[in-house]
């Protein structure tokens, strides 16, 4: 696993990615292992298009092991969140993954940078 050197990266690409997220934890980007790139998450946004409160739990899933970047939080009816207020980095191996209270009702938007 060879993490790029921030000063001298051949690349930079940025992406956004988006998911209507369910009830079960699925990843809105993954960072593949032997990738020799670094993702750098720059935003993380939960809509709630239903009617009524719903909740969100997002994660960095490393190893095998889910750590939490916001736990059962909630979103108000017909409104968004902003889930992150800083960078988050994924790894080679890594994905943020997001789970819903409910399905049908929380849709997400992610921008990142893929640097290789």
């Amino acid at each position: 696993m060879t993490t790029p050197n921030l000063v001298q990266v051949n690349y930079l690409n940025g992406n956004t990615a988006v998911q209507n997220v369910s009830t079960s934890a699925t990843a809105i980007i993954s960072n593949a292992n032997g990738s020799n790139q670094l993702f750098r998450v720059d935003s993380l946004v939960i809509s709630n298009i239903s009617q009524n409160i719903q909740y969100v739990t997002a994660d960095l899933y490393r190893n095998n092991v889910p750590y939490l970047v916001v736990s059962t939080v909630q979103v108000p009816a017909n409104t968004t969140l902003g889930i992150l207020d800083r960078i988050l980095y994924a790894n080679e191996g890594d994905a943020i993954r997001l789970t819903a209270s409910n399905n049908s009702t929380l849709q997400a938007v992610c921008t990142y940078e893929v640097m290789g």
